[in-house]
C-alpha cells in the first residue's frame, strides 16, 4: 500500500509539473560532490554498525542540499550492485535528508539483493544520482538508455532504471516494466531524466 501511495503520488507530482532539480548547479562542485556522498557514507555507516536512523536535523553546509529533490544512492561491491533505493520525485523536505533515506534503505530493502552486513564495509563503494526534470517519452525510440534514466508507470505501479544500466531502449523499457510488475503490452506513461552522480572519488576531492 504505501509503495503504490508513492508512486500515485509521484505521478499527481509530474501531471501537475513539480519543480525539479536544476541539474546544471549541481555539476563541477568538488566541495558539493563531497558533501552529498558524505552524507550517503556517514547516515549508512551509522545506521549499520549503531542502528541510527536518518533524522532531518543534520549540519548541511551547501544551501543546494536544503532542497527537495529525487535522488537514487546506489551501494556496489567489487563493481557489482549490492543495493540500491532512491526516488524521482522528493519525499522528503531536503536532498541531504533524501540521500541520508535513501542509502539507509539501500543496505536493507533493496528486494534483488540480500541485506548488507557490516562485514562488506570496507568493500562497499557509495554513488549518489541526482534526478533532473522528468521529460514525457512517447515512444521507445526517444530513449537513451546510455545517458538518461527512464521512469514508467501505470495503474498505480512505476518502475525506474538510471542512466547507464541498460544498453538499449528496448532492454530499459522492459526491464522497468518489469520492475514494475507490469505487463510485457500494457499501456505505460514513459518518462525520461538526467542525472548529476557523485561517486567514491569525491572522497578523495
Amino acid at each position: 500500500m504505501h509503495r503504490m501511495l508513492a508512486i500515485l503520488l509521484c505521478f499527481l507530482a509530474l501531471a501537475q509539473g513539480a519543480k525539479a532539480l536544476p541539474l546544471e548547479a549541481y555539476q563541477h562542485d568538488r566541495m558539493l560532490a563531497k558533501e552529498a556522498h558524505a552524507i550517503a557514507m556517514h547516515a549508512a555507516h551509522d545506521y549499520l554498525f549503531r542502528g541510527i536512523k536518518p533524522t532531518n536535523n543534520r549540519m548541511v553546509n551547501d544551501r543546494r542540499l536544503k532542497v527537495p529533490g529525487g535522488v537514487f544512492v546506489t551501494i556496489t561491491r567489487d563493481g557489482k550492485t549490492r543495493g540500491c533505493w532512491g526516488t524521482v520525485q522528493p519525499e522528503r523536505a531536503t536532498l541531504a535528508e533524501q540521500i541520508a533515506v535513501a542509502a539507509v534503505k539501500a543496505l536493507r530493502y533493496d528486494y534483488r539483493h540480500q541485506p548488507i552486513s557490516r562485514s562488506e564495509w570496507p568493500e562497499l563503494r557509495f554513488y549518489v544520482s541526482l534526478v533532473g526534470p522528468m521529460t514525457p517519452v512517447s515512444s521507445p525510440a526517444a530513449l537513451s538508455p546510455l545517458r538518461q534514466g527512464l521512469f514508467v508507470t501505470a495503474g498505480g505501479k512505476g518502475g525506474v532504471l538510471l542512466p547507464g544500466e541498460a544498453k538499449t531502449a528496448r532492454y530499459q523499457l522492459a526491464e522497468c516494466r518489469k520492475k514494475a510488475g507490469l505487463r510485457p503490452r500494457e499501456r505505460v506513461m514513459m518518462y525520461r531524466f538526467n542525472t548529476v552522480v557523485f561517486g567514491p572519488e569525491s572522497e578523495n576531492l
